[in-house]
C-alpha cells in the first residue's frame, strides 16, 4: 500500500457550554476524570487513550476505562457532545463547525496531548498506476488541503477555550 498524507489531525477536548455550566469546567486531571466522559473504541475494541503533558513535561494517561458512553464513531461522539452528554475527544476538523457557532467549547488546550496522528489516503501499490487514478488521488489531495478546518492552528483555538 502507498500512504499519502493528506493532513495532521489536532485532537482536542470539547464540550457543549451547557454541560458545562451543569458540571463545571476541569481544569486539571482529577477534575476531568470525575466528568461524564465520551470515549471511542475501534473495532478491534481498543479505546482511544487520552493523553496529557502536566508541569513535569512528562506524557500522562487519563484513566478512561469508565467512561460514560463508548462509542466508534467520531460523528456521533461530537454529536453527543452537542447534545450535552459529556465531554470527547475528536480532532479539530470533526468539530470546527460547531466550535464556530459556540455550541462546543474547547478544554484543557495547554494540557491535553494526544500525540502525533495523521490522516493519510491508502491505495494500492502498483508499477503503473493509470493516469485517471493518479489524476484523482493528485485532485483529492488538491480538495483535502483545502480544507480550512484541517489546518487551523493552535493559537486559534484559544479563542474557543472554556
Amino acid at each position: 500500500m502507498i500512504a499519502r498524507p493528506i493532513c495532521h489531525l489536532q485532537m482536542v477536548l470539547v464540550a457543549s457550554p451547557a454541560y458545562l455550566a451543569q458540571a463545571g469546567v476541569p481544569q486539571t486531571l482529577a477534575e476531568l476524570a470525575s466528568h461524564r466522559l465520551i470515549t471511542r473504541r475501534f473495532s478491534a475494541g481498543k479505546v482511544c487513550p487520552w493523553m496529557f503533558r502536566e508541569r513535569d513535561d512528562e506524557i500522562h494517561t487519563l484513566d478512561i476505562a469508565h467512561s460514560s458512553l463508548t462509542m466508534s464513531s467520531p460523528e456521533l461522539m461530537t454529536e453527543a457532545a452537542v447534545r450535552h452528554m459529556g465531554i470527547t475527544q475528536v480532532a479539530v476538523q470533526q468539530a470546527w463547525p460547531y466550535l464556530e457557532r459556540g455550541q462546543l467549547k474547547v478544554l484543557l488546550l495547554g494540557k491535553h496531548d494526544p500525540g502525533p496522528c495523521q490522516l493519510v489516503m491508502q491505495y494500492p501499490h502498483r508499477a503503473l498506476i493509470s493516469p485517471r487514478i493518479k489524476a484523482c488521488i493528485d485532485h483529492l489531495l488538491s480538495r483535502f488541503s483545502d480544507i480550512h478546518a484541517q489546518n487551523v492552528a493552535m493559537d486559534v483555538l484559544e479563542q474557543y477555550s472554556a
